[in-house]
């Protein structure tokens, strides 16, 4: 107890060094502990399944379409599994889409996933509450039933554990709901499309439908990857054209373990967020034992003292230590609060792929290695001078006269400051580069207007009724959003904006062929042409413009010929001089001669970018919506009022005249870019906020060494002047001395961020790694700093009386 008094009755002498080091230590367990609770899910914990590192995921190679780890059909995954010896078991599944659950006060939609039998079991995992799906639940004939995930449970129903068991319409069906899953389960597929709400049987007819099936395997005890790779490669090819025109194409299997599969999206972002925490806490270590190396050397005296005085070896290393001690268990709390409040805040601006395998929670773990580095650099800091105090020459030391200061604790402090100026720079070109990509994202020209526009997904709920209300669904949205005060243009389109989803068309101009329109692009498996489906006013109420020809009229439905309009970017296609309206298009596949769907070209719109803000503007083709009908449609307003001031009147308007529907996204079109962009605006905002607090860290180093430079050379100063030197001879010579180091740091910083450079080239948009003016900005920036933080203790040195410094010696 008497040396915690003494260590805060020693602390509070000194209030700016305590200060000063509890910040530097709280900034950076802070960030340290709130950047590896993020990180910890998706890079170093396990998966949630029974022996998840013998998970693997199994896929057909389609290598004339470049595509790699590919769903087959029901038959070709039957094939697999009974043919496979190096698999345990293969399980499958299928990403169904969309249903609607029917409840008293709304229909809800949910996403749905089928599953094969044996999915939970290949997984390790069961309900946490009623069963699993049973053999007779696979029966074409077994009525419907589905297992929903905790979070759908705690959504739609409350939390009700009486409604496992019990009955719910799903799609106008009585369906059982056989059980629910543990909170901490995870569906193991890397598509955020294919998450689902609840799982249901994957029956025998729907698995030979058509659709894919995407496969789990887990491994025989004695194989590994590359066993079962070369045991599956082997079975597709001797499968090779035998199973139907749909697996004729498949080539080669890809086994890879399930554990990559599902991180490698979010594998490169973490770690290099981790690389900027780590180098965040470098700067912050290098800084309290630089303050603790300054202060301890400035106590040479006073150690001296107490040792002359009769105080033992022991009980100096007991005071060092113990006031070491306290500052880092302090910045240990203040740091695990910081991160609790930094968790919260960042939580839900997270991009939905890094939040995939669960939520983010502060981790004990990250805590406690931050709090016990901090301790160990307090330690290392204090350790020394407490054990050379014992070979302290008492006569020297209680007489020491402040002058230059020289050895190797001065070229120690220097290197320190040359070392978290090195580090500073990196952090800085790291956020400079997100924040420059950030910035031009936001002033890409999107094709459109996204001011003043208001966009919603309207959903017609599936049942008994869904067929009957389709076609006329179009019309009564569009009606219904038009007559709501402050709409000055109302249209629905079939898929939404910015939604990084594709629409699949093939076509040809008729007359030419099919190579001429295509060349450079995919026959099959891709896209040639993104299709959309629109109403009339859909091109003014997106606010994008007709820059040839016309727009599609009310009457263009039901005229012939069918009609539609082009991209700019498809209408570059065209030979140089030829007008593409007039000219039709036709549907091709593979160079199909099938003229049956024969449009007339009657308008070239602007190109516009759909899918992602940093993707290019797609060929695309817009059709009348009216000649098809849709079920769901994504509602596009144009406002002369806010458009967040009248949504509420218009769902109570579409609900009122096409309902009961499902609405959802209710977004400014201005909010859909921003949730478009929401990855690299968190980007943006960690590595900026990183790089502030490296550059802050590394000021504060700088301070604090010149600082004590000039409390040591007092009777220096006091000599120069008195000598004749003038007060900006001293604050130059004081400047100088302080930016050698700075000057250093900055080479080598700069030297760094280039070599680092190519581990974030992915992350950038529009901007290169070795951006000049970032770097420039940068070093200016810091060098400022640098400056300021010199000058103020070069200004105190400058004012020195040399009568009083001279008489203080």
């Amino acid at each position: 107890m008497r040396d915690l008094a003494l260590a805060f009755r020693s602390l509070r002498r000194t209030p700016g060094f305590s200060f000063t080091v509890l910040l530097a230590l709280t900034l950076g367990i802070g960030a340290a502990t709130t950047v590896f609770s993020v990180a910890d899910r998706g890079l170093f914990r396990p998966l949630p399944y029974t022996d998840s590192d013998r998970l693997v995921t199994v896929g057909a190679d389609i290598r004339a379409r470049g595509f790699s780890n590919w769903g087959v059909s029901g038959d070709e995954f039957d094939a697999w599994r009974s043919a496979s010896h190096e698999l345990a078991d293969l399980a499958g599944y299928q990403s169904f889409g969309k249903s609607t659950l029917t409840r008293p006060d709304a229909p809800v939609e949910i996403a749905v996933n089928r599953i094969t039998v044996n999915f939970l079991g290949v997984l390790g995992v069961m309900p946490a509450m009623g069963r699993p799906f049973v053999e007779a639940d696979f029966l074409p004939s077994a009525p419907p039933s589905l297992v929903l995930t905790d979070a759908t449970w705690r959504r739609v129903f409350s939390a009700d554990t009486d409604i496992v068991g019990q009955f719910v319409t799903v799609n106008g069906a009585p369906t059982l709901v056989a059980g629910v899953m543990p909170r901490a389960f995870v569906f193991p597929t890397a598509s955020l499309q294919s998450v689902p709400d609840a799982l249901v049987p994957l029956v025998s007819t729907q698995a030979s439908s058509g659709s894919r099936v995407s496969m789990i395997g887990r491994l025989e005890a004695r194989a590994t990857v590359s066993s079962a790779g070369a045991e599956i490669n082997g079975i597709a090819a001797a499968r090779h054209g035998e199973s139907g025109i749909r697996n004729a194409f498949i080539d080669g299997a890809t086994v890879e373990p399930l554990d990559e599969a599902l991180r490698q999206g979010s594998r490169g972002v973490l770690l290099l967020f981790v690389g900027a925490v780590a180098t965040l806490v470098l700067i912050g270590c290098a800084n309290v034992a630089n303050l603790v190396l300054a202060r301890n050397a400035d106590r040479r005296g006073e150690l001296a003292l107490r040792t002359a005085l009769g105080a033992s070896r022991g009980s100096l290393v007991r005071l060092l230590l113990t006031e070491g001690l306290i500052l880092a268990l302090a910045g240990s709390v203040a740091g695990a609060c910081l991160a609790y409040v930094a968790i919260a805040v960042i939580g839900p601006l997270m991009p939905a792929d890094l939040l995939k395998l669960g939520p983010i929670a502060l981790d004990q773990r990250a805590l406690i290695f931050a709090t016990i580095a901090s301790v160990c650099v307090m330690l290392l800091a204090g350790i020394g001078p407490a054990l050379s105090s014992a070979r302290v020459n008492l006569l020297p030391a209680l007489g020491q006269a402040s002058g230059r200061v020289t050895g190797v604790r001065w070229r120690m402090r220097q290197i320190l400051v040359a070392f978290e100026v090195t580090l500073a720079v990196v952090l800085l070109v790291g956020g400079g580069l997100m924040v420059n990509t950030m910035v031009r994202l936001l002033h890409v020209d999107l094709g459109y207007t996204p001011e003043s526009t208001l966009t919603m997904r309207v959903q017609l709920p599936r049942g008994k009724e869904y067929p009957a209300r389709s076609p006329v669904f179009v019309a009564h949205v569009v009606e219904a959003a038009r007559a709501v005060p402050g709409v000055s243009a109302a249209a629905v389109s079939s898929g939404a904006l910015l939604t990084n989803t594709l629409y699949a068309g093939h076509y040809r101009v008729e007359g030419f062929p099919y190579e001429w329109m295509n060349q450079g692009l995919p026959k099959t498996g891709a896209c040639c042409t993104q299709t959309q489906y629109v109403s009339p006013d859909f091109f003014t109420a997106a606010g994008i413009q007709i820059v040839k020809g016309r727009a599609f009229r009310a009457t263009d439905a039901a005229a012939a010929p069918a009609v539609s309009i082009i991209s700019e970017r498809l209408a570059r296609r065209f030979p140089a001089g030829m007008d593409p309206i007039g000219h039709y298009l036709t549907a091709a596949e593979d160079g199909s001669t099938d003229n049956s769907d024969r449009r007339l070209i009657v308008g070239v719109a602007r190109d516009v970018r759909d899918m992602r803000v940093e993707r290019e503007a797609l060929h695309a083709i817009y059709l009348p919506i009216e000649e098809r009908g849709a079920a769901a449609v994504t509602l596009i307003l144009r406002t002369a009022v806010p458009p967040t001031s009248i949504s509420g009147a218009v769902e109570k308007a579409v609900q009122t005249q096409a309902g009961p529907v499902i609405i959802s996204d209710v977004l400014t079109l201005n909010g859909v870019i921003t949730r478009s962009v929401g990855a690299r605006y968190l980007n943006a905002w960690l590595f900026g906020s990183f790089g502030v607090l490296g550059l802050f860290l590394a000021a504060i180093g700088i301070g604090s060494v010149v600082s004590y430079s000039v409390a040591r050379r007092t009777r220096e100063m006091g000599v120069r002047i008195a000598l004749g030197a003038r007060p900006s001879d001293v604050r130059r010579l004081v400047v100088w001395e302080a930016m050698v180091p700075v000057i250093a740091g900055l080479a080598a910083g700069v030297g760094a961020a280039l070599a680092l450079g190519r581990f974030v080239e992915h992350m950038l948009f529009g901007v290169q790694p070795r951006d000049a003016w970032t770097y420039i900005t940068v070093c200016l920036l810091l060098a400022v700093a640098a400056f300021v933080a010199a000058l103020l203790p070069a200004r105190r040195a400058a004012r020195v009386n040399p009568i009083v410094a001279l008489r203080a010696e």
